[in-house]
């Protein structure tokens, strides 16, 4: 459908085209759509923008390329580097890139985070690279931590970077989550969770916005020693649920009942846990207006 509505070379008719293709055919249907699209992609931007300027994006998790897109035409100048282990998605998501003629300024890496975070690492050294200001998180949240892991390791943000991660209470985000609200001063500075809506579906989601401080000048102990041993265990058995719910899909696949039973479930108890720790949702349904300053 982007082919025969978007205008090669230009970038907003382009994720135009993809948006209104997701809003039409997917909300059509009721279908849970991957991609991050309205309120999310809108939030997403704004908190990204706060971020220190002048130092690039790092997304985890490119899928078709809509929100590196979008973020490449919002935040001018920036460059965004897209990391996607799924080789389909990332032949989609380069032609997609290139139809909207910005692939000097987005980069979509084939590979597993894994791997590509450590490489990522070891190039920033060797050309002395600046690090990222803006991390854009998407892929499975019981494994976010994981990641984090290694870009805290490889000092791959910059002090005050902008971390936002999607999906984070119904695919079980719980040691991410965490850890930032174990490590930051008086708590709620440094994490701020986000009510959204899906493409298509319109069901209730969750995103997560968090500031990112320079371990070297802070007093915070190590990530790995925080995220396993002091999580309550409310939070540690979800991240287990969580789990074995992605073992499943992996083997047999995810049908939309199923997936949208297990979506409400894990929303209500992770929104129960993190209640008790004094973390509330805001509604950013108008983030244009909700998301200034």
């Amino acid at each position: 459908r982007c082919l025969d509505v978007a205008v090669p070379g230009d970038a907003q008719s382009v994720s135009c085209a993809m948006e209104d293709h997701a809003q039409g055919d997917w909300t059509a249907r009721q279908q849970w759509s991957k991609l991050a699209g309205t309120v999310k992609v809108t939030a997403l931007c704004a908190a990204i923008r706060g971020a220190p300027s002048g130092s690039d994006v790092l997304e985890i998790g490119t899928y078709c390329g809509y929100t590196a897109l979008c973020m490449a035409i919002e935040l001018h100048g920036t460059h965004v580097t897209s990391i996607e282990c799924d080789p389909t998605h990332v032949v989609v998501a380069r032609n997609i890139v290139a139809l909207a003629g910005l692939s000097q300024r987005v980069d979509i890496l084939t590979g597993h985070s894994n791997y590509l975070l450590r490489k990522l690492g070891a190039r920033m050294t060797r050309i002395a690279k600046q690090p990222f200001a803006g991390l854009f998180m998407d892929r499975w949240g019981s494994q976010y931590h994981e990641d984090f892991a290694l870009i805290q390791r490889f000092g791959l943000l910059c002090s005050g970077a902008c971390a936002v991660a999607d999906n984070v209470l119904w695919t079980g985000a719980s040691h991410f989550l965490w850890h930032f609200l174990s490590t930051g001063p008086n708590h709620a500075p440094l994490l701020q969770l986000l009510r959204v809506s899906e493409v298509g579906t319109k069901s209730e989601d969750y995103m997560s916005v968090t500031v990112c401080l320079d371990s070297a000048s802070s007093t915070r102990v190590p990530y790995l020693a925080v995220s396993k041993t002091c999580i309550p265990r409310g939070l540690a058995l979800l991240h287990q649920d969580a789990e074995r719910m992605r073992d499943e899909i992996l083997q047999s696949g995810f049908p939309i009942e199923e997936r949208q039973a297990f979506q409400r479930l894990m929303q209500r108890c992770m929104l129960q846990e993190l209640g008790d720790l004094g973390v509330l949702p805001v509604d950013v349904s108008s983030p244009r207006a909700s998301m200034q300053g």
